[in-house]
């Protein structure tokens, strides 16, 4: 629905804690799922047996996530894969 692979979509949907460019630790995920805790976010998320499942209003909340990366020209895929922001527009609007 958001075109991310699977691996990607549990990383943002998380929590996702990277490096910024002066070496400080910064939580960019969207938080709407606890896995450890099998905690969820009402009317965001719910886990279904060993699923998680998303509604309408979290999927549109990660596609605006998404387009706020490819607007400052980072890939939240190098993001995930470095663990770091490579791009030099590290903060959001």
């Amino acid at each position: 629905m958001v075109g991310l692979s699977g691996l990607a979509l549990a990383k943002i949907t998380s929590s996702l804690i990277i490096m910024t460019g002066d070496g400080q630790k910064a939580n960019i995920g969207l938080s709407l799922k606890y896995e450890a805790r099998g905690l969820k976010v009402m009317n965001y998320s719910r886990k279904n047996r060993n699923v998680w499942e998303f509604s309408y209003h979290a999927i549109e909340l990660i596609r605006e996530y998404l387009v706020s990366f490819i607007k400052s020209g980072c890939s939240i895929a190098l993001i995930i894969s470095l663990g770091e922001i490579p791009c030099s527009a590290s903060s959001s609007e």
